[in-house]
């Protein structure tokens, strides 16, 4: 656990949390809030939550209109409080592109430069990037995605190349999954993830022959018995059972939305350090509603990791679309 609050603040996480008001939907809380629940706010403390970014959180609650007097009698009842209500107001209803989601960006954006100050106030809209001197001897990871997705990690990566930041080998992390029917329509055959990131890896190097020098593999985690799919537990675990990822630093490419799950779970598994490398992206590829979605899946991963799990509590399923 250590290990995972250092690397948040080293970086200077913060949440990814607004409050936002749209007539007829959010509003904004100017009340005060109530004495928090002291196993609530334990929970929330073990997660790497400060009492700053713990208020943020409440009110990201409140302005969907939800109760956040929270119960709980031992920690146990309170991180059930949190992963049951953080998904049911939070998490995206199915994928990024559904008519649903595009509705509640369309009220998001209403207020958006609100969203976005509290954006700053948080640190969240910031790149992360790790110091050269600490990447000296480094693996670079490129999470699986859909393509627009690969595309810009990949992309996001070459530029750090061509600056001078070289890894010692590239190794692109999935899972299975097959791809959806309007994804990258030119694959015609083996239409997974892992085949078109392979493709995209391709392209990319006949435009840049360069990186034809630097060793390139897919680890692909198989699809674990009764799921659709291999999630980030999956792909994060079997990579640190590699030999090669024992020693030296991994630099992970990787989105802002994106960024504190991720370093929560590869820091959880990896033996080696870990960095996020993140850069900023449109607002199409980057819609407003990600940023709660986003803490809510962190709030479940990190319930799951072994350094959190607390007995007998009983969580949501988390759906698993695409990143």
């Amino acid at each position: 656990m250590k290990q995972i609050l250092h690397n948040h603040r080293s970086i200077g996480l913060a949440l990814g949390v607004t409050s936002i008001a749209t007539c007829g939907f959010f509003y904004h809380q100017h009340t005060k809030h109530k004495p928090l629940n002291n196993h609530l706010q334990q929970v929330m403390q073990d997660y790497g939550y400060s009492k700053t970014q713990q208020k943020a959180l409440l009110d990201l609650l409140k302005t969907y209109q939800v109760n956040t007097t929270c119960t709980a009698r031992n920690k146990q009842e309170a991180n059930q409080w949190l992963i049951q209500t953080t998904q049911k107001h939070w998490l995206r209803k199915g994928e990024r592109w559904s008519p649903e989601n595009e509705t509640l960006e369309q009220r998001l954006q209403a207020d958006k430069s609100h969203f976005l100050t509290i954006l700053e106030q948080l640190g969240r809209n910031q790149t992360m990037t790790p110091s050269p001197q600490d990447i000296k001897h480094h693996i670079a990871a490129i999470p699986g995605g859909t393509k627009p997705r690969v595309s810009m990690r990949f992309n996001a990566m070459i530029e750090k190349i061509n600056q001078g930041t070289i890894p010692t080998k590239i190794i692109a992390v999935t899972g299975y999954r097959a791809l959806l029917p309007e994804e990258a329509p030119e694959i015609t055959e083996n239409r997974t993830e892992a085949h078109m990131i392979k493709q995209t890896w391709y392209a990319l190097v006949k435009d840049h022959p360069e990186l034809a020098k630097i060793p390139f593999e897919i680890s692909e985690s198989k699809k674990p018995e009764g799921q659709a799919r291999a999630n980030t537990f999956d792909t994060v675990q079997k990579l640190a059972k590699r030999d090669d990822c024992q020693n030296g630093t991994l630099v992970v490419y990787i989105e802002q939305p994106f960024a504190p799950r991720f370093l929560s779970i590869f820091s959880a598994y990896m033996h080696i350090p870990v960095f996020i490398d993140t850069k900023a992206i449109d607002a199409k590829q980057n819609p407003l509603f990600l940023w709660p979605d986003e803490e809510a899946r962190r709030i479940y991963m990190m319930s799951k990791l072994p350094l959190f799990q607390y007995e007998n509590t009983a969580t949501v399923p988390l759906p698993n679309p695409s990143p």
